[in-house]
Formats: C-alpha cells, sequence, structure tokens
C-alpha cells in the first residue's frame, strides 16, 4: 500500500527513547528527565497520545504505538489498527494491546485510483455493497477493500485515459421543477411569466424611492 501519511521518523524514535519510560505491566507512561512523573495522556480522540518535548521540537505519539514499540522495538505505522482485548482503551497494559495489520490483499479506495489513475468518486460508486473492513488510520476510520474486488468492480476502467466524463455514472442529474416551489424565487417568477415577450421588454428602466 502507498504511504497515505507520514510515517515516524528516526529521530522522532530517539526522542521517545530519550524522554518516556514505558511499564508494561502496569500501562503506564513515565518521563525520564525534565517534569517527572507520570506522562498525562491527551484524549482528543479514541487513542491517548503521549505529549513530549525536547530543546528542539514537540511531539504527540499514539499512546498504544509506544507501548509496542517500547516492548517489541516495532512502531506500528498509520496502516496498523489495534483491538483492545478487554474493550478498554485506556488499557495500555501491553497483554491487552492487539495489533492489526492490513493483509497485502487489501488495499483501499484512495489508493487503487491513484495507482490506475482513475477517479475516486468513481471507483467509491461501484464499490457499494462490496465487502470492507474498517480500520484507524492516523485518527480517521478508513476502509479497506481485497484487490480481487476491485478488479471485479473496476477492472474495465483500468488502462484508460481519466476523462471527466467517467464520473457521469457517480453524477445523479435531478431535473429541478420550479412550479413545484411555490414560494422559492416567486418575484423573479412573476417578473419573467410578465414579461415573457422579449419585444414587449423595457430598453431602459428607472429606480424610484418609495
Amino acid at each position: 500500500m502507498k504511504k497515505t501519511f507520514k510515517e515516524i521518523t528516526k529521530v522522532e524514535l530517539q526522542m521517545l527513547k530519550e524522554c518516556i519510560r514505558y511499564d508494561s505491566e502496569t500501562g503506564v507512561f513515565h518521563r525520564k528527565f525534565g517534569k517527572m512523573g507520570v506522562v498525562k495522556l491527551c484524549w482528543s480522540n479514541v487513542h491517548g497520545t503521549v505529549p513530549l518535548q525536547n530543546k528542539t521540537r514537540k511531539k504527540y505519539f499514539t499512546a498504544w504505538r509506544c507501548a509496542v514499540y517500547a516492548v517489541y522495538g516495532y512502531y506500528p505505522n498509520y496502516s496498523d489498527s489495534v483491538i483492545f482485548k478487554d474493550g478498554d482503551n485506556r488499557n495500555l497494559k501491553i497483554e491487552n494491546i492487539v495489533v492489526l495489520r492490513p493483509s497485502e490483499s487489501e488495499q483501499t479506495i484512495m489508493d487503487f485510483a491513484m495507482e490506475h489513475n482513475i477517479s475516486p468518486q468513481t471507483v467509491n460508486a461501484r464499490m457499494q455493497g462490496m465487502p470492507r473492513v474498517s480500520r484507524m488510520v492516523y485518527r480517521s476510520r478508513v476502509y479497506f477493500y481485497e484487490k480481487s474486488d476491485f478488479i471485479k468492480q473496476c477492472g474495465d476502467m483500468i488502462g484508460r485515459t481519466r476523462r471527466a466524463d467517467y464520473d457521469s455514472e457517480v453524477i445523479i442529474v435531478k431535473p429541478v421543477n420550479i412550479d413545484r416551489q411555490p414560494r422559492k424565487n416567486k418575484m423573479i417568477r412573476d417578473f419573467l411569466a410578465y414579461w415573457h415577450d422579449a419585444e414587449s421588454m423595457p430598453k431602459t428602466w428607472g429606480m424610484t424611492l418609495c
């Protein structure tokens, strides 16, 4: 899968090593220097983040990713998702964390569209109703589909030159019946009805203040 989001850098991983200590049995993070004590996590979304700051930068790390990195030496990327065994996302004990990595057979609508230069809107329309897996990717919910389903639903578009008219299948043209809107733009409709004859249309218009 293409890198849709920025991956963590070696500098940031080094910052993570230097700044905090993780207790895998309690799921608690502690600072190594500066303001000592327990790290207070930020909960602006369903996942807690670890706020860290050194002399040059401030960075927020996803707490469950930090826990996995501290124990296994692997920082899950943003295409990985997590399941908490007991259903409590605040329980950050390592035994409660299960990392789900997307299969090589999975792909997102955006990635498939970019790979084959196809309109994402058209791909999305064709994939309606197909089986999908929901994952949290960088604080957002993203749906993954089987690559074989993409080929089945959108294979005929691969290799074509992308043109605007390919999107016509997802555009629903709804004719507007002005007569069914009794109050909307009534003044304009009355004006046009009165001056429907172009020859009788006044050449100049005056304005009076009442």
